[in-house]
């Protein structure tokens, strides 16, 4: 018997993405972009500019209930049963021998966690985090109601601003906020993957393309990109060029030892570095 391919999934902003021309490829089960102009191009653009990614590939699983806290800190190596309320922590997730799951990103989110993880392993994660969850916690699948954007750069923060103002501007390396329920739910945080300074931006899949328009100003050119900044990683992503003077912000990452735990306490090394996948 014939097996049939399954369609590739499309994140909530394909309808841009298709309408300025991006090169469409499959990636982790999804139709993504991988370039408009060219990858050198678009590389030196989120080094000297700004980039924005659309990482809605990404999969979100949110864990509630009495034990969401205990029961996210049980499942990674990394400390985050006691996570202050705005905090994010990059962790591995392990089997109970040790062997890694999978890497992602856990955040406190009031009593909530909110895991982040590689799209490649979405089903996999997720099914592992249900099989092993106790009575009290909820696995919530946030996955497809949920759309990314990550804008990174040394004018990154320029562009969020625009839109979130000084709360966007305190935010500190491994910091989030949230604001907003239901469909108006957004969640902005500061961890950034290109070696550049850069933020994400959470929200229900409704408000996509408001967002992008959002971000997206009218002077901007569009590019995409395949790779992170270090020019080793394969991710297909989009971004958005702007010309001007570079962004004299110090660098958040400098001002952080340790892209784990955010007392600097981190189990893994300082300069691990998130998969783009």
């Amino acid at each position: 018997m014939l097996e049939t391919a399954t369609a590739p999934k499309r994140t909530p902003f394909h309808p841009r993405h298709v309408a300025l021309g991006a090169k469409m490829v499959p990636f982790a089960g999804h139709e993504m972009p991988i370039q408009y102009e060219g990858i050198l191009t678009e590389h030196r653009t989120v080094r000297s500019g700004v980039g924005v990614f659309d990482v809605s590939h990404m999969g979100e699983i949110r864990l509630q209930g009495p034990g969401a806290a205990a029961y996210a800190n049980r499942l990674v190596t990394n400390e985050v049963g006691t996570l202050p309320d705005g905090k994010v922590v990059y962790t591995p997730m392990c089997l109970e021998t040790g062997g890694i799951i999978d890497d992602l990103l856990v955040y406190a989110s009031g009593p909530d966690r909110l895991l982040v993880v590689n799209a490649a392993n979405f089903e996999k994660d997720i099914a592992w985090i249900r099989r092993n969850a106790p009575a009290d916690v909820s696995v919530v699948d946030e996955n497809a109601r949920t759309a990314q954007l990550a804008v990174q750069g040394p004018r990154a923060e320029e562009v969020v601003a625009r839109l979130y103002g000084d709360r966007a501007r305190a935010l500190g390396f491994y910091e989030a906020f949230e604001e907003g329920t239901g469909d108006d739910w957004t969640l902005v945080s500061r961890t950034g993957y290109t070696g550049e300074d850069g933020f994400e931006i959470y929200v229900r899949a409704p408000r996509a393309l408001e967002l992008w328009d959002r971000v997206k100003p009218g002077r901007a050119r569009e590019s995409g990109r395949s790779g992170s900044a270090r020019g080793t990683r394969s991710a297909w992503k989009w971004a958005t060029a702007f010309t001007g003077t570079t962004s004299t912000r110090p660098r958040t990452r400098s001002r952080r030892g340790s892209r784990g735990r955010s007392d600097g306490r981190s189990r893994s090394s300082s300069d691990t570095k998130r998969s783009a996948a």
